[in-house]
């Protein structure tokens, strides 16, 4: 700060013009209608260093945040395709992930492991389905239907939640688990916070994220998706400038 007034202490100089000179020695640019509107206040002493210093800390301030806001809305795009993808393996709707990824979260389950049990719920329904007796007769003990009044396999969330509340209603855990393990994959076990509460509560859970905001609409979800594609975008073409760059 010393150095940076040391030419123009005692004069008044325009406090954009000061606090430029100070941020620019920080790697920080000015926007120049910032600057403009700073110099239309009046002119201030350059050697009152504590008054321009604390201008510079809040424009640093502001660059830094921009700089975290636009760091979190790259995340933000990045969240939001996942949102889809875990929406086109789960037959979910967008919504419904993200309302089950935080009402899982809440109940100490990943949704990765909910997801991972859909997709061998499915797998065992269509085994059961093909002939698989050992299959069949495990949803069979659990009372939980696979297929519909027409003879078509049901919807494997349905499923999924009615094992889930029929594992629920077996005390002997060893038994449980051994179910569990048959039709959802060797890791079941780690949905025992949810088999333990049952299917409602986690489905309330969620309906709460619905309801407090938590869950982004379609529209933000795509708007998102928009920025996570314009990102990739620009990574590719800073990519190939570098490529030129080296080549040159």
């Amino acid at each position: 700060l010393k150095d940076a007034f040391a030419e123009g202490k005692g004069e008044a100089v325009g406090l954009g013009d000061a606090i430029g000179d100070l941020v620019e020695k920080l790697g920080i640019k000015l926007p120049e209608g910032a600057n403009m509107a700073l110099n239309a206040l009046n002119g201030i002493d350059a050697g009152n260093v504590k008054t321009i210093a604390g201008f510079t800390a809040a424009t640093a301030a502001i660059v830094k945040c921009e700089k975290q806001l636009i760091s979190i809305t790259k995340e933000a795009g990045t969240y939001a395709k996942e949102i889809r993808r875990l929406s086109s393996i789960t037959g979910q709707s967008k919504e419904d992930v993200e309302a089950f990824t935080y009402a899982a979260n809440l109940m100490g389950v990943s949704y990765d492991r909910i997801n991972d049990s859909l997709k061998e719920i499915t797998n065992k329904m269509q085994e059961a389905q093909n002939g698989s007796e050992d299959t069949a007769a495990a949803f069979k003990r659990l009372g939980v239907s696979i297929e519909d009044s027409d003879g078509n396999l049901r919807n494997a969330n349905d499923v999924f939640f009615e094992t889930i509340d029929a594992l629920g209603n077996i005390k002997n855990q060893t038994d449980r688990d051994a179910l569990a393990m048959d039709l959802m994959s060797e890791s079941a076990r780690e949905l025992n916070p949810i088999i333990e509460k049952g299917s409602q509560e986690l489905k309330s859970y969620a309906e709460a994220a619905k309801n407090t905001g938590k869950v982004l609409t379609e529209e933000e979800l795509i708007a998102l998706e928009e920025v996570d594609d314009q990102v990739n975008r620009l990574k590719t073409s800073q990519e190939a400038l570098k490529n030129q760059m080296a080549a040159e």
